[in-house]
């Protein structure tokens, strides 16, 4: 796709320039071996999918575990994702909470993010919260391949399972994955996502109604039709429709897991920060491996 192509954020259900959200869940529902490493959080106690939202409305984003203590998700979902708003990844200051539930888990945890920056893996183009909502605002599409953060908590989740959740790539890793996104007969069955359904609501009556919506705890599991890479900026391109299945990506999925099986291992190789205009079932994401010579790459 050429720098044309438009965008939405899918995150909060905010229009913004080159990238917006959209609400129709119409995917179907399938088992997940990775379900127990798929996230939601928030800074409110509500069921949600890394539910994030304040004064009675809600926003949601979604995450995955790749250590028993490190959660990745999209960058610009730490806006709101927070008890106290991060101000620069820099900085990370102590108290930072997250309310945190795991797979179809209803009930969640809180867990503090670890302090400071040496174990925090991220971008500099989108360390602070000024960066991060401008490019909420804007839909700066060179820095969709920036949108990628890893968190580290101050204490293990326990439901993490080491045999079924991935991991973050090594630099031969993404020398692999890059090869298999060259190879022309790439087995496509080998790349998929978790997503959790989204339910619907209304609020009052008349002109004054309005519709809102929050996750469920059903997860939703796509593999990959279509593999590319957009031209110029290089983030992955994933077509997840099939036939006879509407596979519009809703907002709520933003932070979602890229998955790669390769052997007997499966990798995170990116992070859902967009969703092509023209296409709603075309996810776009951050690519892993932009960072993976970060110094505190785990």
């Amino acid at each position: 796709m050429d720098s044309m192509t438009k965008y939405h954020l899918i995150f909060f259900g905010v229009l913004i320039s080159s990238l917006t959200a959209h609400a129709i869940d119409t995917r179907n529902e399938s088992s997940n071996s990775a379900s127990p490493c798929t996230v939601r959080m928030s800074n409110i106690a509500i069921r949600s999918s890394m539910s994030f939202g304040s004064g009675g409305t809600t926003g949601f984003c979604s995450g995955t575990l790749v250590a028993p203590d490190i959660i990745v998700t999209a960058a610009h979902c730490l806006n709101e994702a927070v008890s106290s708003r991060i101000s620069n990844l820099n900085d990370l200051k102590k108290g930072v909470r997250l309310n945190l539930a795991v797979g179809t888990e209803m009930s969640s945890n809180v867990y503090e993010v670890q302090s400071g920056s040496e174990s925090t893996v991220f971008s500099d183009d989108l360390a602070t919260y000024r960066q991060r909502e401008r490019f909420i605002t804007q839909g700066d599409i060179t820095l969709v391949s920036k949108d990628f953060v890893a968190l580290k908590l101050t204490t293990s989740v326990p439901s993490y399972n080491s045999e079924l959740c991935p991991r973050l790539p090594s630099a031969e890793d993404c020398a692999a994955f890059a090869a298999f996104e060259a190879n022309e007969q790439k087995d496509l069955s080998t790349l998929s996502s978790t997503f959790y359904a989204t339910s619907y609501y209304e609020n009052g009556a008349g002109a004054s109604k309005t519709r809102a919506s929050y996750p469920s705890n059903r997860l939703i599991y796509m593999r990959a039709r279509e593999l590319s890479k957009h031209s110029k900026y290089l983030h992955i391109r994933v077509n997840f429709g099939h036939e006879n299945n509407n596979a519009r990506l809703v907002k709520g999925d933003s932070g979602s897991g890229l998955l790669w099986k390769s052997g007997d291992e499966e990798f995170l190789v990116g992070v859902q920060s967009a969703v092509e205009t023209e296409n709603r079932s075309v996810g776009v994401f951050a690519r892993s491996c932009d960072l993976v010579n970060h110094p505190n790459w785990p």
